[in-house]
């Protein structure tokens, strides 16, 4: 009987929620809400082998069923209409330079999945759309809107002078790599598959908006025995310490999505969003201030592991050396992605040939 009323709950909550989707599930494949979380679907999954997905179009709170929360107010993590999708809800992130410190920094995260509890094997697949707001202000000191963070933030992805890089940082070494200009005022659509290793078996692959921009093979964690724990949102370590010339920074995130092993890139890169786009005039500026924009002491909340705080600053902070880095974030002045996959590639090319040097 506890598993038919699981299951009897989780057809519920997409017939509440209107999540109608083309779903490849016979009743006994339905994904259950299971009691240790491994299956953590805040609506309907479109995909039978998609371990989270949230579209946020659930009516509940953005992200409530994610592993855990970094916010520091009321105003970090809101529902809001999606821009250029008026009949669907966005998750919104704002980050603001007096936000009160979370985990020994300022910050808006969540962690989605976290290896070490299960949530996730070596062999995962991650995906989002994130929208810049068009008054998103180019300024060169870096943010992170996404990490893999084991044993510190082995892999993320920041933003830096109007760019967006990935960026390897292994057991203190970091390696970036140019994704490309920001495309503000519309979406796009990053999927990741990332097998995870400290050997040479590790796997990195990124696609945005259906163009590959890296494909590596080797190591992506900083130490073997263990899977990252991924988190989304906004991290701006130099906020701790010092002012930048910006005060707040506003992303929005959608259909934020993590695969098993099964998975195919043509599973994660769907179209998700049901609704007509529209133009960009006919929807609110989502980097305006929230409802919550007076509330700019909002106590910090945080319900992540506090035998990690530490750690994690160490690692994902001011010590990382982004003061002193006169390149981080790359300096190619090439825009347009198709240059850009064309750089990654000659960048991929120069790395295998140190490695086969380095080897001899």
């Amino acid at each position: 009987m506890k598993k038919t009323k699981k299951i009897t709950q989780f057809l519920c909550l997409g017939l509440i929620t209107g999540g109608f989707y083309a779903c490849d599930f016979t009743e006994d494949q339905i994904p259950l809400i299971e009691d240790d979380a491994k299956v953590l679907f805040a609506t309907v999954s479109p995909k039978s082998n998609f371990i989270f997905f949230d579209d946020f179009n659930s009516g509940n709170s953005p992200l409530s069923m994610a592993h855990s929360h970094e916010l520091g107010g009321n105003h970090s993590l809101t529902s809001v209409t999606k821009p250029n999708y008026p009949n669907e809800k966005a998750a919104r992130f704002e980050l603001r330079d007096n936000d009160p410190l979370v985990k020994g920094s300022i910050r808006a995260e969540v962690t989605i999945v976290k290896g070490d509890e299960g949530h996730i094997e070596k062999d995962t697949w991650y995906g989002f759309d994130l929208f810049v707001p068009e008054d998103y202000a180019d300024e060169d000191d870096t943010e992170s809107i996404n990490q893999w963070f084991h044993d510190g933030p082995a892999a993320l992805i920041n933003i830096r002078n109007g760019k967006l890089f990935w960026r390897f940082y292994i057991n203190g070494n970091k390696t970036d790599i140019q994704l490309g200009a920001l495309k503000k005022g519309q979406w796009s659509n990053f999927v990741i598959h990332m097998v995870h290793s400290y050997e040479s078996d590790g796997v990195t692959e990124l696609w945005l908006d259906g163009k590959k921009l890296i494909d590596e093979r080797g190591r992506n964690i900083n130490s073997s025995g263990g899977i990252p724990k991924w988190k989304i949102g906004i991290y701006k370590w130099e906020w701790a310490d010092s002012k930048t010339t910006v005060s707040k920074r506003v992303l929005l995130f959608d259909n934020v999505r993590v695969g098993d092993s099964k998975t195919t890139y043509e599973d994660m890169a769907y179209d998700f969003s049901s609704g007509n786009a529209e133009n960009n005039d006919q929807t609110a500026n989502p980097g305006g201030d929230s409802s919550d924009n007076d509330d700019s002491s909002d106590e910090g909340t945080s319900n992540g592991d506090s035998s990690e705080e530490n750690d994690e600053e160490n690692n994902g902070g001011t010590s990382n050396g982004d003061d002193d880095d006169e390149n981080d974030g790359g300096t190619s002045n090439r825009d347009d992605v198709d240059q850009i996959s064309e750089e990654v590639e000659e960048d991929r090319s120069r790395r295998r040939g140190n490695r086969r040097n380095r080897r001899r």
